[in-house]
């Protein structure tokens, strides 16, 4: 059957969740920066500057472990520029020089709402276009919204049922969710309409090795020990599949 995706009343327009986005990104990147500029105040000794950009980068970082210690540096220097310090020793502040936060992770959020809002936006003027709707389900495989991810597959797969490129991300569902049998005859399907094709085959060689059978795991990754994108990766499975040695 077709597959249709509304739209939503209660989401903001299109083009407006796109900018929100955008913004936001703009303010984790400002965010990061908000450190190197509150780190080098406390450097400074500029501990007013230090203290408000570092306030700054903990409101949005709260868990970074050099956010806090350098926020919690620079009100100590306050402290010390205003009384001292005990017994007018000389001390050392603790300041560690990297925010000890990546983007990734949270960007990746940002792409991948991007990615759905684009991907909704093309299937609400064509409802039935393979490529838009794999591209969802996709998506919805990295949030781990796997039975929305595989409904969407299966409804391209009644359409076009030789479709090699669907079957293969529905094997990989399959795996996804711990079927590596399922993800095995998934694979193995894909590579009887296609032989030898590199992609069906690495992921045919990690859902064997996940259900135990190694032979095939092994003879798998021979396939593409030489392969230019897959080759390295072949040869440390192979590798790590060798018998110990008595």
């Amino acid at each position: 059957h077709a597959m249709t995706i509304q739209a939503d009343d209660s989401h903001p327009a299109f083009s407006n969740r796109i900018k929100k986005l955008k913004q936001f990104r703009s303010e984790l990147n400002r965010s990061v920066e908000l450190f190197s500029i509150g780190t080098e105040a406390l450097q400074a000794g500029n501990t007013t500057d230090a203290i408000e950009a570092l306030r700054l980068f903990v409101a949005t970082f709260p868990n970074s472990l050099s956010g806090r210690v350098n926020l919690g540096a620079a009100y100590l220097a306050q402290v010390r520029s205003r009384s001292g310090t005990p017994a007018n020793l000389a001390e050392v502040l603790p300041i560690l020089p990297d925010p000890g936060v990546t983007l990734r992770g949270v960007v990746d959020i940002v792409d991948l709402q991007s990615a759905e809002d684009n991907f909704r936006h093309a299937l609400n003027f064509h409802e039935d276009n393979t490529w838009a709707a794999a591209g969802l389900a996709l998506v919805y495989a990295r949030q781990e919204r796997y039975e929305e991810s595989r409904r969407l597959l299966a409804d391209i797969l009644i359409r076009e049922p030789d479709n090699q490129y669907v079957q293969i991300c529905l094997g990989n569902i399959e795996f996804l969710e711990g079927r590596h049998p399922s993800a095995m005859a998934a694979y193995s399907r894909v590579l009887e309409q296609r032989p030898a094709w590199p992609e069906a085959t690495k992921n045919l060689a990690l859902a064997s090795e996940e259900a135990g059978e190694l032979e095939k795991a092994r003879d798998l990754w021979n396939k593409l020990a030489d392969h230019k994108l897959f080759g390295s990766e072949a040869r440390l499975h192979l590798m790590a599949m060798e018998e110990p040695e008595p």
